[in-house]
């Protein structure tokens, strides 16, 4: 199965007992329409068996006490139902389960940025009821300790025991829980679910001021190491604590049934310049290989404006620009109207505005995924140019209604947006 790590050697782990992988908590969403292994251990050679949605599936724990059992495809189910495990006279029993989409959430701090009254915390527009998305719900993975090889469990999959939090697992969204939320992927979740009806969980696999290099798996970084100049200042970047956060926070997750990722990283990375869309797509590449469920889509943020010291994002937005042509099923989010600077606010490197990041996130996920056409799913990318009579005659795609200067600071207000 995929979450071994594809030829990569996962640290085992021994049980004596029948113990589920955290990821199928009580309130899990479960991903509908493919395969849904559900995975876990037991002393090796005990026979498992799974029970979900009128379905029994069995599998027998290996040498090292791993066992995989494979649910056939799912149907959408907005009505929450138990997930029985059971070995011998042993049984696991996780209630609330409902199946929906799974989205993974991960990247540095601006993904992580919850609604927590901490700093500049994240805005939160009047017309956004946290308390009417049930159907929303989050798993918060632990920041830990990096490791030098992929790990197959967490060490404890809740950052933090926060009230209305449930220690390591599934978090339905209401009026309190929502604030430890991711709020870029909260405000994916909930563009989403205005325009479709289905259960959404956020897999949130993030950690603060970290490089993309943190994130990539070790079998994906020799695939793209001669696309790095070998005097680039910054190809270091895969030596320190390579793949640490991959090891110790997505390894244990791969194999998990997902509809797709959306990922906000590089402000870590921010003067590396065209060296970032390769270290992208190791990164994509070897998620996708990890997981086994072939090109999932990935959806990923173009640094913001900000005018802070030393910080000349120009290279790196231009790098992730040109990554969707060379990383397959991609698309970029475009926040250069969006960002904090000097003439509104402190200086700050995370903007408060989430709001306006998940919903264009959703919107390439509503016309890619969902089927939904009729919407400018893109900012404005550039096509060509025409150089005639001394002009030059810029084209670009997704231009909607046509091109214009704008700002976005704050989403505060008591409408949604346009």
């Amino acid at each position: 199965m995929a979450c071994m790590g594809a030829g990569l050697m996962l640290l085992p782990r021994a049980a004596t007992a029948l113990e589920l992988c955290p990821l199928f908590s009580s309130n899990a969403v479960l991903q509908r329409e493919m395969p849904v292994p559900v995975w876990g251990w037991d002393e090796p050679g005990t026979k498992v068996t799974v029970a979900f949605a009128g379905q029994k599936v069995s599998a027998v724990a290996d040498g090292n006490g791993k066992w995989t059992a494979t649910l056939q495809p799912l149907t959408l189910s907005k009505q929450p139902q138990d997930l029985v495990v059971s070995a011998g006279g042993d049984k696991v029993v996780r209630d609330g389960i409902l199946v929906g989409d799974v989205w993974l959430c991960s990247g540095q701090s601006n993904m992580e940025m919850t609604f927590q009254p901490k700093g500049l915390p994240c805005d939160m527009p009047d017309f956004v009821k946290p308390e009417a998305m049930p159907l929303v719900r989050q798993l918060k993975v632990n920041r830990v300790r990096t490791k030098n090889t992929p790990k197959e469990t967490f060490e404890n999959p809740q950052a933090r025991f926060q009230p209305g939090q449930v220690q390591g697992g599934w978090v339905p969204c209401d009026a309190e829980s929502y604030k430890n939320f991711t709020a870029t992927g909260f405000f994916f979740a909930h563009t989403l679910s205005q325009q479709v009806d289905v259960p959404i969980g956020l897999l949130n696999i993030t950690q603060g001021n970290t490089r993309i290099g943190q994130w990539v798996s070790p079998e994906s970084i020799p695939a793209v190491a001669d696309k790095i100049p070998a005097k680039h200042p910054f190809r270091a970047v895969f030596s320190k604590a390579p793949c640490g956060n991959y090891n110790t926070q997505v390894s244990p997750a791969a194999g998990f049934a997902l509809k797709g990722a959306i990922w906000y990283q590089g402000e870590a990375n921010g003067k590396e310049g065209d060296s970032y869309r390769w270290k992208l797509k190791a990164l994509v590449d070897g998620w996708r290989k990890v997981w086994g469920q072939g090109e999932f889509p990935f959806y990923y943020v173009q640094l913001p404006s900000y005018n802070g010291k030393r910080a000349n994002w120009a290279p790196i937005r231009e790098a992730q620009r040109r990554a969707m042509a060379l990383i397959p099923n991609t698309g970029m989010v475009v926040l250069t109207d969006a960002g904090d600077t000097a003439a509104e606010f402190p200086i700050n490197l995370h903007p408060r505005n989430k709001q306006v990041v998940g919903q264009r996130l959703a919107l390439w996920a509503l016309a890619r995924e969902y089927g939904k056409k009729d919407l400018v799913h893109s900012g404005p990318l550039f096509k060509s140019v025409e150089f005639k009579g001394g002009q030059a005659i810029v084209s670009f795609d997704h231009v909607g209604g046509g091109l214009m200067a704008a700002r976005k600071s704050s989403s505060r207000s008591t409408a949604p947006p346009a």
